[in-house]
């Protein structure tokens, strides 16, 4: 079995030196060109950057962090004191794939894959961003319905971005950082960020998740439009942390990607 691993590209969490003492004791078989697993070692922010450009298996390892505003590696299936042993696992064949769906984002012909979440806020503008968010699923059971905010932006994840940044309702109502709001592999979530007026209307009122904060079906396409011209930016798509810059012109698109990311646990 061959590995490889990745790193933070300016900010690694761990040195070289520990790299070469693991390969060395493990006898392990590294790989730049076809690795069988990859080993992304680092943050949560790391994990979401390598999982949307990486096919193969991966195994997310967390650092710990004494910080007490550090990386939290909340995605992580292990710490890296529990590297060795899980490698020797690995080695045995002693693992299983988890299959999760990527989110599909378009802007101005311009695609990226998302794994855990993407956010439209505002940018160096003071006021309350003005959009629109209309989701429609089809089918027989199939609804369409637009939600009107006038706030800071909105949040969409996948099920693995549920415990980040889209649960920020559960995490100022409760002192327990764990009470987030989960849901499935067949499900979106959508979260208005602190909304001064919403509005909700629809065509079709069969059964509509109620709420700022609710799921949608894995299948919906989702379609985010600024409606007035402000300085707004898309985060969690693009390779750096300052985001795409939005403008009211276009829509941004988002669905379910016909790709996978691969977890090894």
């Amino acid at each position: 079995m061959k590995f490889r691993l990745f790193l933070h590209p300016t900010r690694p969490k761990i040195g070289i030196n520990y790299i070469q003492k693991l390969v060395k004791d493990l006898d392990l078989t590294w790989s730049s060109k076809e690795p069988d697993i990859a080993i992304i070692v680092g943050g949560d922010g790391t994990f979401g950057y390598y999982a949307r450009r990486l096919m193969i298996p991966m195994l997310f390892v967390g650092v710990s962090d004494p910080n007490p505003l550090g990386s939290k590696a909340r995605l992580a299936e292990i710490f890296l004191e529990n590297l060795r042993g899980s490698i020797k696992r690995l080695q045995k064949r002693q693992y299983y794939i988890k299959r999760m769906r990527l989110l599909d984002v378009s802007f101005k012909k311009k695609h990226w894959l998302v794994f855990t979440d993407i956010y439209l806020e505002r940018g160096n503008f003071a006021g309350c961003l003005r959009y629109s968010l209309t989701v429609e699923t089809k089918g027989k059971r199939g609804k369409k319905f637009s939600d009107y905010c006038i706030g800071n932006g909105v949040i969409i994840t996948t099920s693995i971005g549920a415990s980040g940044y889209f649960s920020y309702p559960q995490r100022l109502a409760s002192k327990n950082a764990k009470n987030y709001f989960a849901f499935g592999h067949d499900k979106i979530g959508i979260c208005h960020i602190n909304p001064y007026f919403f509005d909700r209307r629809s065509s079709r009122s069969n059964n509509l998740p109620l709420g700022i904060q609710y799921t949608v079906p894995i299948e919906a396409a989702i379609k985010i439009k600024l409606e007035r011209p402000t300085t707004a930016h898309l985060y969690g798509s693009s390779k750096g942390s300052k985001g795409v810059l939005i403008d009211n012109e276009t829509p941004i698109h988002v669905e379910a990607s016909n790709y996978y990311s691969k977890r090894s646990r």
